[in-house]
């Protein structure tokens, strides 16, 4: 990304009225654009915003080429940063390999430990394969061990030419049973020292707060906005497709992106749900899934049963009365 794009980006954001601003650094890899790209970052934040403005810098990186620098300046701006662990490390190292072929495990961790030692805001981002899948307890506990108590785990659903799913991804019955692993590691030992994402955003949604911030959850798509290097700007990270590109940020500004056909056309896909789902009494919890995730069909058509559907409903069936009651204040122990 150029100076002149990212200055755009900056400056013609922290223009618009928002209760917060939230920036989202991901690639690619981008670390790869080194300490001076967020130092001119920050500087351009404090630069161009108004008094009293906050505003929250993420970061996902795989965690290689994390360095004490960067690392300094990540915490003295107090940016959280995901780093991609999927596990121990022979489970881990199967698939995340440098472009030698060398595993990156070691390397990760260094770059956890480098984070720590500057008091950056770290959590665990795995990514759910066939390399992990059928092995919860020994992923959590791993976590767990290494002080890494914040944790998201996101399943990988991709597809093939042919339409189906391609060999690594997990499929409902694996997603349902790694979900249900993880929660019987965290319920209730863990529910007050370990954050699991979507244990949290539950616990929050049947406690009565309609606030949602995993977007897969929910009832519509939109919020978040992507920028490429070059200012195209797309809808959703899953989304970057040419078809669905909404404008340029150094052509248009904000209100005409938000505001064009083509985005409410986008936001308003995810409501058009299967028959089925509209009877599922979980519906209102998954918001009948990411569309990605809905048959190899997604990009024509959102009206598919979501691929991971029926491990969704065996994880809801074990853990969903454990969590009311977290949500309504009762303590596991009780």
């Amino acid at each position: 990304m150029t100076d002149d794009v990212l200055e755009r980006l900056i400056s013609s954001y922290l223009a618009t009225s928002q209760p917060y601003y939230g920036f989202g650094w991901q690639g690619g890899e981008p670390t790869l654009m080194g300490v001076e790209f967020f130092r001119t970052v920050t500087r351009l934040q404090t630069d161009c915003a108004r008094a009293g403005s906050m505003i929250v810098n993420a970061v996902q990186t795989n965690g290689t080429l994390i360095t004490d620098e960067l690392a300094e300046h990540w915490a003295e701006y107090r940016f959280l940063v995901g780093v991609s662990v999927d596990g121990p490390r022979p489970i881990h190292d199967h698939y995340r390999r440098d472009a030698q072929g060398r595993a990156s495990h070691r390397s990760v961790m260094a770059g956890i430990n480098r984070l720590r030692r500057a008091g950056v805001r770290q959590n665990a981002m795995v990514l759910v394969s066939d390399a992990n899948v059928r092995h919860p307890m020994k992923v959590y506990d791993y976590l767990v061990e290494h002080g890494l108590d914040c944790q998201q785990y996101i399943p990988c659903v991709e597809y093939g030419p042919s339409g189906d799913l391609v060999p690594y991804a997990v499929n409902a019955d694996a997603w349902g049973d790694f979900l249900c692993g993880v929660f019987s590691r965290w319920y209730p030992r863990d529910v007050n020292r370990v954050s699991v994402r979507l244990f949290d955003e539950l616990v929050a949604r049947l406690g009565g707060n309609t606030e949602r911030t995993q977007c897969t959850l929910q009832p519509t798509c939109g919020g978040s906005l992507v920028v490429e290097h070059n200012g195209d700007v797309f809808p959703c990270d899953f989304q970057v497709a040419r078809e669905l590109q909404l404008g340029n940020i150094m052509e248009q500004g904000w209100e005409e992106l938000l505001g064009s056909p083509r985005y409410f056309a986008f936001c308003a896909r995810k409501g058009k749900f299967h028959p089925d789902c509209a009877a599922c009494e979980f519906l209102d919890l998954c918001g009948a899934d990411c569309v990605k995730y809905r048959g190899s069909q997604w990009k024509s058509s959102s009206t598919h049963r979501s691929v991971l559907c029926d491990g969704w409903r065996k994880f809801f069936t074990l853990a969903v009365p454990r969590l009311q009651e977290l949500g309504e204040g009762r303590s596991p122990w009780a």
